[in-house]
């Protein structure tokens, strides 16, 4: 089949465009060919993917989608691939992978209805309600949250629902926590300190402030012995400032995009993650796997794997700092705590599939495919 794959950008290390690219090599491994369709694509094209650069004249991110959506229908419509498979909330997908929370909630849970308002909300308002007008598309959704928030706020084709495993590296198992900690020779830290991972692009979202004030919650003996890192590319000046203001700048680094974060993973203590809002949240249980322990939010998506694991502790909606202050005091506080929670999630990742969503998901485009034609040939 020709598969068509639509997103508004490619950029390595962001967790849709992983997601996206671990799909589309699975489909090229069955014989499907592949083309892809975005404004902008960083990094190497893989071999025997055709890339349609649709690139856009407009200043406003508003105005970058619009544009984009009119030149994909065009390009669509000239180059009629078999099934057309969606990564962002685009009109006219046969296929959408929900790699984002559903957006009508996050507005609801807005506290102003002024910002309900603006033109950006009612822009990806417009975009998602999109998805659920006939044909209906066929939804791969990642996380049970998922299903109630979109059954709330739109009619859905039940047929077209499919629930999709997380999707883990399965190679992860092969890796456990080292001894060999290069990243704090790299840091020149002192021996012994203890390494907070936080992984991820957009620190606002993945809640980097959030976890800046735990750290400087810790009382002086623990704050002296403890390093926070973050990987992930993001505007980090408001949360360098932060950190300074309130004084634990030396204990807090921003390492920037990293191609090693399997053996950051290695190396560190615990992840950290305690995101605002989020569909999935694959590093915690990429974490989890490692055998790391895991401080989350209950607005991850994957949060409730950590419950199941018993592998952490995961913070109640609403957010509250000093539940999240406390757990990480408790994390530090008890010596052996991260020891028998990372041990729980090590085992739990080596009895439960956590990692065949990619697999599954190229099921279903194929099934998807396969009717599509099946129905233009009658």
């Amino acid at each position: 089949m020709e598969i068509g794959f639509c997103l508004f950008k490619y950029f390595p290390f962001g967790g849709l465009q992983s997601d996206f690219l671990a799909i589309a090599k699975k489909c090229q491994e069955r014989g499907h060919n592949i083309h892809v369709y975005t404004r902008s694509w960083q990094g190497e094209v893989p071999q025997g993917f055709h890339v349609h650069l649709l690139k856009t004249n407009s200043i406003s991110n508003i105005g970058k989608d619009v544009a984009f959506i009119k030149k994909l229908c065009l390009k669509l419509q000239k180059d009629q691939p078999h099934i057309v498979v969606g990564f962002n909330k685009i009109p006219g997908l046969d296929v959408y992978f929900a790699a984002d929370s559903c957006y009508a909630r996050k507005v609801e849970s807005k506290p102003s209805p002024i910002k309900k308002l603006v033109s950006r909300h009612r822009h990806k308002l417009r975009l998602e309600a999109s998805l659920f007008q006939p044909p209906f598309p066929h939804l791969l959704l990642i996380a049970p949250q998922q299903m109630q928030d979109f059954e709330k706020f739109y009619a859905i084709k039940q047929d077209n629902i499919h629930m999709l495993p997380p999707g883990i590296d399965a190679n992860l198992k092969e890796y456990s926590p080292c001894n060999n900690r290069t990243i704090v020779k790299e840091l020149k830290l002192a021996d012994g300190t203890f390494l907070i991972l936080m992984v991820g692009s957009g620190f606002q979202t993945k809640g980097v402030d959030r976890s800046i004030r735990a750290l400087s919650s810790l009382p002086k003996n623990l704050l002296s012995k403890t390093h926070l890192i973050i990987a992930g590319k993001g505007k980090k000046a408001f949360f360098v400032n932060m950190a300074k203001r309130l004084d634990i700048e030396e204990n807090v680094t921003f390492l920037g995009a990293r191609s090693d974060v399997h053996s950051l993973y290695q190396q560190s203590d615990m992840l950290l993650h305690p995101s605002y809002n989020e569909s999935a949240g694959k590093v915690i249980l990429e974490a989890t796997v490692v055998g790391l322990p895991v401080i989350t939010t209950a607005n991850c998506g994957y949060a409730f794997y950590i419950e199941k694991a018993r592998n952490g502790i995961v913070i109640p909606a609403p957010f509250d700092q000093n539940c999240l202050n406390k757990a990480l005091f408790d994390m530090r506080q008890v010596s052996d705590l991260y020891e028998r929670w990372g041990k729980n999630g090590w085992e739990y990742a080596r009895k439960n599939d956590l990692y065949t969503q990619h697999d599954r998901a190229v099921d279903v485009i194929e099934s998807v495919g396969k009717n599509k034609g099946n129905a233009r040939r009658k």
